[in-house]
């Protein structure tokens, strides 16, 4: 029981110090008045058994007075304190000849099944109290003996062991209602992974955990691409089943010990310690590992994911929600400029067939204006000619270099230049393998030495 034991044993230790001063006060009382009351040496003897008795109470107060002591021993302090209760009144017993001494142990085997949490603590000053309280009374003269009493030890014991086991039920199903809501309250129910909330408390002790041993943490954040029209176009059902193959991808890309976390939506979160694996790393190996878990198709959802990275160093004053924040924006920019590059303005006039400098010319066709022949496409069976729009042979257009000015078609401004192709011969097509024109197809990778700088 992780959650109850340390609250009910600090909450005995809280109130023991009290009630052993209590008890240890009433003893001292009982030492004085017991001479008056017994002339003689039975009274002296009493008395001496009280001052003992107020000796162990007064004892447990003063050693469980002091929180850590609380912590460690009330348990122990209460089974000693009752064993010397009970045996002061085995021998009260016995020297006053008289059974009725047996309420005292009675009422202490009753606050042994109250007090305590533990089995063998019970066990131990149940037997423990029997074995004194029957060697007192074997110990008596005949006669003076009744079976009335060992009744009354016999239902006394089972109405403690009895408290016990119910008090011990009711902790155990406690303890399981507060492991389960602390649970839930830190994990998202549809992945298994941990939500926001159980990320960033785990987050945080790695954080300080890689701070006193001089390392760095890196957090990485992963936005599922695609989600959205997932969604929309086929239903929630389909997203949750693409948010499950993520958090699977995720447990078998990254490590045991590192922290996994569904942020929120289409959203994931990653903290690792050390510098960790870079975002476009991730990406691929995610790629990888989405293509081969899902069970969807390409017309429903292109596994992909977006990921951005930071990474703080020990001497960095920075908690665990400031580096996922980093890796957020992190995460933005890469996507930002990937999108700014697969897919322009020139690549969607180039898709409808229409030339990207139509405005400067009059919108003429990519057929008639390029050259473009129909039956040069991949899988025509024309390869000598080469799939693709053609230059065409026209001396007309271009007016003087003999070739296209700008990029190619379907080639976006904002991308590294390349030798143009000799007269004549065909462009590379734009929807070939590997083309870094066109966003990647299923299982091929971006081409990310094409990513303009991030945008602000």
């Amino acid at each position: 029981m992780a959650h109850i034991w340390p609250a009910y044993d600090g909450g005995i230790g809280r109130v023991l110090p009290g009630v052993a001063a209590v008890v240890a006060a009433l003893y001292v009382l009982s030492a004085v008045i017991s001479p008056m009351d017994r002339p003689g040496p039975q009274g002296v003897a009493i008395s001496v058994l009280a001052a003992f008795c107020a000796l162990v109470a007064g004892s447990v107060a003063w050693i469980t007075r002091e929180e850590s002591a609380r912590r460690r021993r009330s348990q122990q302090a209460i089974l000693g304190m009752t064993l010397a209760i009970v045996g002061a009144s085995c021998l009260q017993m016995m020297i006053t000849v008289d059974p009725r001494q047996t309420t005292s142990v009675v009422i202490s085997i009753f606050g042994l099944g109250a007090s305590l949490l533990s089995r063998r603590y019970l066990i131990a000053g149940t037997l423990m109290s029997w074995a004194m309280w029957v060697g007192a009374a074997l110990a008596l003269p005949s006669g003076t003996w009744s079976s009335y009493w060992f009744f009354v030890m016999a239902a006394s014991t089972a109405i403690a062991v009895g408290a016990f086991i119910a008090r011990l039920n009711s902790f155990e199903a406690l303890d399981v209602a507060l492991t389960t809501a602390e649970r839930l309250s830190g994990e998202d129910p549809l992945t298994g992974l941990a939500n926001r909330r159980g990320a960033l408390i785990a987050g945080e002790r790695l954080v300080a955990e890689a701070r006193r041993s001089n390392e760095g943490v890196t957090c990485l954040f992963i936005d599922v691409d695609g989600l959205k029209s997932v969604n929309d176009e086929v239903d929630h059902e389909a997203g949750d089943e693409v948010l499950r193959t993520v958090a699977a991808g995720l447990l078998e890309v990254f490590r045991a010990g590192d922290i996994l976390a569904r942020w929120g939506g289409d959203e994931f979160v990653v903290f690792t310690r050390g510098p960790g694996p870079s975002a476009i790393d991730t990406e691929r190996r995610m790629q990888a590992r989405l293509t081969e878990l899902t069970s969807l198709s390409d017309d429903v959802w292109r596994p992909f994911v977006s990921v951005g990275a930071a990474t703080m160093g020990p001497w960095q004053d920075m908690t665990a929600k400031d580096l996922s924040n980093m890796a957020d924006q992190d995460m933005i920019a890469r996507r930002t400029a990937r999108r700014g590059s697969s897919m322009t303005a020139d690549l969607r006039d180039r898709d409808r067939g229409r030339d990207p400098r139509a405005s400067d010319r009059g919108g003429r066709d990519y057929p008639e204006h390029y050259g473009f022949r129909a039956d040069s496409g991949p899988g025509s069976g024309a390869g000598d000619a080469g799939p693709g729009p053609v230059y065409p042979s026209d001396p007309s257009y271009p007016p003087s270099s003999g070739r296209p000015a700008g990029p190619p078609p379907g080639r976006h401004r904002g991308a590294p230049e390349f030798p143009a192709p000799p007269v004549g011969e065909p462009w590379p097509d734009p929807r070939a393998h590997n083309s870094p024109y066109l966003p990647p197809a299923r299982g091929q990778w971006p081409n990310t030495d094409d990513l303009p700088p991030a945008r602000a």
